[in-house]
């Protein structure tokens, strides 16, 4: 038994409120890509205690960044917990990686051009999830289940798009992604 298990119903959960970014001298610091000397932050957005942190950036895609999110806390035992997200190809498929140990740099481990903030390696738990995206470039995953025996743990999300050539030009290989999530289940 995996520790997600997809729960197809169709339930729907209101969006969450947007959350506030505020930049602190706590966020982790990078040098940008392509190694130059600029340091630049790793923004975090922390939802308050609902056992959700956004961070790291993705990789533009070619309607501007790209966002993963959840519209409620990770509560264990919850049959609807899901993904959201904005910012992708219109009526496309994605894939949303989760794993359960964060590359908090974003590392382009296979050479991909996008970063990666899940630990692929690392991870003892790696799993993926289709997301959806409608016309507009708004996203979701189907509802999941959380078992109840899981709070505290932490896992780790990203969600990666593939941008068709006709619709503009992402090189090496037409791939964005998202900011990733930490989600820390909840009681």
């Amino acid at each position: 038994m995996t520790t997600f298990e997809a729960n197809i119903s169709a339930r729907r959960t209101p969006e969450p409120e947007a959350p506030v970014f505020t930049p602190n001298t706590t966020d982790p610091m990078v040098s940008s890509i392509g190694g130059s000397s600029e340091i630049v932050s790793v923004a975090t957005i922390d939802y308050g205690n609902s056992g959700l942190l956004a961070y790291g950036f993705g990789q533009n895609g070619c309607s501007g960044p790209e966002t993963l999110a959840a519209p409620s806390a990770p509560k264990a035992g919850t049959t609807s917990f899901r993904f959201i997200g904005s910012g992708a190809p219109p009526s496309s498929l994605g894939l949303c990686l989760i794993g359960n140990v964060p590359d908090p740099l974003g590392t382009d481990v296979f050479g991909v051009g996008i970063p990666i903030y899940i630990d692929a390696f690392a991870s003892t738990y790696l799993a993926t999830l289709d997301i959806t995206s409608n016309p507009t470039g708004d996203a979701a995953t189907v509802p999941i289940t959380i078992p109840a025996n899981l709070v505290g743990v932490d896992y780790f999300a990203q969600a990666i798009w593939y941008w068709p050539p006709a619709i503009c030009s992402l090189p090496p290989l037409n791939l964005s992604s998202t900011n990733a999530l930490k989600i820390t289940i909840q009681p």
